[in-house]
């Protein structure tokens, strides 16, 4: 719980100040990212459940190295801080599951299409306006969190 928490704590800070200045900065995502795989670890050593964290690592590294590529392939897409989160969305989802690390950063992409979408249709961008994607890959984690829990 305390993970989570520190997750909605830092992440809703993170997302504030991404929708502002279009910035992750380093030292909150590094702090939730340090302190959740800390959390985390100590959950699973608690629950007595190791292979869970290893597979919420394991998920980190996936989506992190996934965005470090889409960022270096297209480097106007993705900025480093959303690649540095991607770790930490990527290890929250695999906490949860394999595939919610599949669906949560599907959801996050998803997010993130629609909402320059509707940036378009509402004339307020163009296809090249850049948009704050940490929230979208925040509210990926949170969806996928509320969906298992419910």
């Amino acid at each position: 719980m305390l993970a989570w928490l520190a997750f909605l704590v830092i992440g809703a800070r993170l997302a504030i100040i991404d929708i502002a200045e279009h910035r992750l900065p380093n030292r909150l995502v590094i702090l939730l990212a340090t302190g959740s795989t800390a959390l985390l670890a100590g959950a699973s050593l608690v629950s007595a459940d190791p292979g869970r964290f290893m597979r919420a690592v394991a998920c980190g590294m996936l989506v992190f190295c996934t965005m470090f590529v889409l960022a270096v392939l297209v480097p106007s897409g993705l900025g480093m801080g959303d690649v540095k989160l991607g770790f930490v969305t990527g290890m929250f989802l695999g906490w949860i599951g394999w595939e919610w690390a599949y669906w949560g950063t599907f959801i996050g992409f998803a997010c993130g299409a629609l909402w320059a979408l509707i940036l378009v249709i509402r004339r307020r961008g163009s296809w090249s306006t850049a948009i704050a994607f940490g929230p979208c890959m925040l509210l990926g984690v949170v969806v996928c969190a509320v969906g298992t829990a419910v």
